[in-house]
């Protein structure tokens, strides 16, 4: 549920609602959203989900009815060429954007061609991240896939433990179920909270689930 709580967290942004149903969000505004994972199913099933849940009547209203835009790109820029940062800051201010949070999802979709088990090549990643934060003064979120036997642990190189200020394990509940929990593994600059817990529920589309 990687990419629908990334989702959720860029949306509530945009709508100036709480995140996952509880959260407030202190500084709304625009949320770039550049999505690799399943783009289709993020916008003809996912995202008209998450706004019948939080009272959306309109998921592709324009304008929306939030303090900013939720702008979701089907694609995320390959790290391993240096060009495609520009390229995306640029489509973000042909938008005419100054977001609050710029999500990729995901690490391995972002370093295509490239060694996740590189030191060197998860740096460059997270130079990258670095100059979209930079370029926009603000926040960027990466999502990315735990090891297939270590599923408390994030696969690829260490370095990305060390580049990243905050980061949270996502784990899902027993028997497929819709109880999800965030565990944190790295809190810069203050303690780390708390475990939090949540529970989905599921909505119908168009008669898709």
């Amino acid at each position: 549920m990687k990419t629908f709580q990334t989702l959720d967290l860029m949306g509530s942004v945009a709508y100036n609602v709480p995140a996952f149903g509880k959260f407030k969000v202190y500084d709304p505004g625009d949320a770039i959203f550049f999505c690799d994972e399943d783009p289709d199913d993020l916008m003809l099933v996912r995202y008209p989900a998450w706004c019948k849940a939080r009272g959306i009547t309109n998921p592709f209203a324009n304008p929306g009815r939030g303090p900013g835009r939720l702008i979701i790109i089907p694609s995320c820029p390959h790290i391993i060429d240096p060009t495609e940062i520009t390229t995306a800051i640029a489509i973000i201010k042909a938008h005419s954007s100054r977001p609050k949070v710029i999500a990729i999802d995901t690490f391995s979709k972002a370093m295509v061609g490239m060694n996740e088990d590189s030191s060197k090549d998860t740096g460059l990643l997270f130079e990258a991240m670095g100059k979209l934060r930079r370029e926009f003064d603000c926040a960027t979120w990466l999502t990315h896939h735990p090891k297939k036997n270590e599923e408390d642990e994030m696969r690829g190189s260490g370095a990305q433990m060390h580049g990243g200020d905050i980061v949270w394990l996502t784990q899902r509940g027993a028997n497929d179920s819709l109880s999800i929990q965030w565990i944190n593994k790295k809190m810069k600059g203050g303690p780390r909270p708390k475990p939090i817990n949540f529970i989905g529920t599921l909505h119908t589309v168009d008669g898709l689930l």
